[in-house]
This record gives structure tokens, C-alpha cells and sequence, in this order.
């Protein structure tokens, strides 16, 4: 998988399948870009890989995602439930 950091994200680095990935605390979050202009969201602690969080992690609230990942929102992306 292509992961990004969020802060060096640009609109045209969102294409289908590509992960943005940020660092927050304790706490590990990865977006993933779904083919159908959608993304979504997902939380791990940083001891986990971005593939385990990408897989396996907490899928978290619109409301967090949009602050984590404003870069979705400004490519107008809709949030996948």
C-alpha cells in the first residue's frame, strides 16, 4: 500500500486505495481511500504497524476523521460508515 503522511497530503495524492496515516499521542490513526469517492477512518496505539491499523483498527466518528484527515473533506470525498 502507497501511505502518506497527512501533513505533506495534497488533493491529488487521494487516488483509489492510497492510505494517509497520522500520529497523534499515544495513538496511531490511518485513512483509507475507497473507490467510489469515499474514505474512512480507523484508530490503533503507535505500537501498531499502519497495515494492522489499516485492517484491524478502531473505525472512528466522521466528526475526528474530518479533523485528522481535512484533506478529504477539501477533495470532497464522502465518509464511508
Amino acid at each position: 500500500m502507497n501511505y502518506i503522511n497527512v501533513s505533506r497530503a495534497t488533493v491529488a495524492d487521494l487516488q483509489p486505495r492510497n492510505r494517509l496515516y497520522a500520529y497523534n499521542g499515544d495513538r496511531l490513526y490511518v485513512a483509507r481511500i475507497g473507490n467510489c469517492d469515499d474514505w474512512a477512518a480507523y484508530k490503533g496505539s503507535v505500537n501498531q504497524s499502519l497495515d494492522v491499523v489499516a485492517d484491524c483498527g478502531i473505525k472512528i466518528g466522521e466528526e475526528e476523521a474530518v479533523r485528522l484527515f481535512g484533506v478529504c473533506k477539501e477533495a470532497k470525498l464522502n465518509y464511508r460508515w
